[in-house]
């Protein structure tokens, strides 16, 4: 299984990398929006994503709508990692999307 990660923290990505080795699996971290639009049209092989709320200072919803566009790539699952989200988020990940609090 490939899991793409989109956070900037090493921590986050040390310990999903060491849960998903037990399993066989890999992570890959991609700190760039622009990368990851890239990674998930040149890559058929990501089996789900994980990703903090904000990646570089951009909004992880970017990519969202990006996938949403995209044929092939729209039904990969999406997690976003986040301590809070505004009622606008909530509406938008709601649209087809789940989320799930960060514990702080």
């Amino acid at each position: 299984m490939k899991i793409l990660l989109l956070d900037e923290d090493k921590a986050t990505y040390q310990v999903l990398s060491e849960v998903a080795q037990l399993s066989g699996s890999e992570i890959i971290q991609i700190t760039d929006m622009e990368e990851a639009k890239r990674y998930v049209k040149e890559h058929n092989d990501i089996d789900g994503i994980i990703a903090e709320q904000k990646v570089s200072g951009k909004p992880t919803w970017e990519i969202i709508q990006y996938m949403k566009n995209e044929k092939g790539v729209r039904e990969i699952p999406f997690i976003i990692l986040t301590s809070s989200l505004t009622d606008d988020e909530k509406d938008f990940y709601h649209g087809g999307y789940g989320h799930t609090g960060k514990a702080i």
